[in-house]
């Protein structure tokens, strides 16, 4: 295993054996947070959601894929995937902290260390699904990156799927959405309803 980010935890690019096993289970447990959060079932997904959290160590495989998990001592705290979708195009998917591990800096070396594995592999795009409750701390996320927001993102959040421009140091937001992401940001959506207090009629 390749570490690949210098900070407080161990930040690396999976290999065989003991490591793939602890990225697979973390991806579970990525998929039970996101059912207990919305109530959405990724593995009831169509497609390629489907096939990769039933198959994760086949989906993200080299020379395709990158799995890179985060430790602090023995103790798994973070992974991320990486998948090569087009000759200079890669996408981070399932980017997940550990809840009792969060705002420690964990997701951002996770970003940065699946950005400096792209750009190794010649990968000069990346692009990430962002839901609308994610937003803000992605926009913090990828300025403390050194990203600026490109001139077509300026005047629009951060949501839906990003790309970075490792290059040109920008991010910009584009317009495509699928129907996992739609199921989750309804879920967003719903939690964010005001609940409606019952009333009983007044007595005349």
């Amino acid at each position: 295993m390749n570490t690949i980010d210098n900070s407080p935890f161990d930040v690396r690019v999976v290999g065989d054996g003991h490591e793939l096993d602890a990225a697979v289970a973390m991806m579970r447990d990525y998929v039970a947070w996101v059912t207990a959060m919305s109530g959405v079932r990724l593995t009831d997904a169509p497609g390629a959601a489907l096939g990769e959290l039933k198959a994760t160590s086949e989906f993200y495989s080299p020379p395709v894929g990158q799995l890179i998990l985060a430790t602090d001592g023995d103790r798994t705290v973070g992974v991320a995937g990486m998948r090569i979708v087009d000759e200079d195009v890669a996408t981070i998917r399932r980017c997940y902290v550990d809840p009792t591990e969060r705002r420690r800096g964990v997701g951002r070396r996770l970003v940065s260390a699946a950005l400096a594995e792209a750009e190794r592999l010649g990968i000069s795009r990346v692009r990430a699904y962002v839901t609308p409750a994610a937003a803000p701390a992605v926009e913090r996320l990828v300025e403390a990156l050194g990203y600026s927001i490109g001139t077509s993102g300026r005047d629009r959040a951060l949501s839906g799927v990003i790309e970075l421009d490792i290059a040109a140091g920008e991010v910009n937001p584009m317009l495509y959405t699928s129907p996992e992401y739609v199921a989750v940001v309804e879920a967003e959506r719903r939690r964010r309803l005001p609940l409606r207090r019952k009333t009983t009629p007044t007595a005349r």
